[in-house]
């Protein structure tokens, strides 16, 4: 109740996302596929989030699901504001000398876009669900 609108519809978006994943298995196919296919440097850089996260990264099925429900969570057009400067002042606040990961997340987020697209696009086109209308 006490936190911003914006956040509060980040985390609905964020947690509908995980809906659609466990009740869709071609979407979890899908987002498999593409976890699969994502390149070692951005998958290394969201490894190293979500482990600064405290997530188990050795849990590859939730490493699959958060990898969807994070790049899906803002509008596909926010996403590299989040990856750049969001995800960059959470990490810094806990380990304010590591400059490796800023220089990381903007070297990573347009290879992270190709992948929310990607997402988005799937389930557009398949499922008929626009996720900009999730919280609406």
């Amino acid at each position: 109740q006490d936190m911003a609108p914006a956040t509060r519809r980040l985390l609905l978006q964020h947690e509908m996302t995980h809906g659609i994943y466990f009740t869709s298995p071609e979407f979890r196919a899908y987002v498999a596929s593409q976890w699969q296919v994502l390149p070692a440097e951005p998958k290394s850089f969201l490894l190293r989030f979500f482990r600064f996260k405290r997530y188990d990264i050795d849990d590859r099925a939730l490493m699959v699901n958060e990898f969807q429900a994070y790049l899906l969570q803002q509008p596909l057009g926010a996403l590299k504001d989040y990856v750049t400067r969001q995800m960059v002042v959470s990490f810094k606040q806990v380990y304010p000398q590591d400059t490796e990961f800023e220089l990381r997340a903007a070297a990573n987020a347009p290879e992270l876009q190709k992948a929310a697209n990607n997402l988005a696009g799937w389930l557009k086109k398949n499922l008929g669900i626009d996720i900009a209308d999730l919280t609406r």
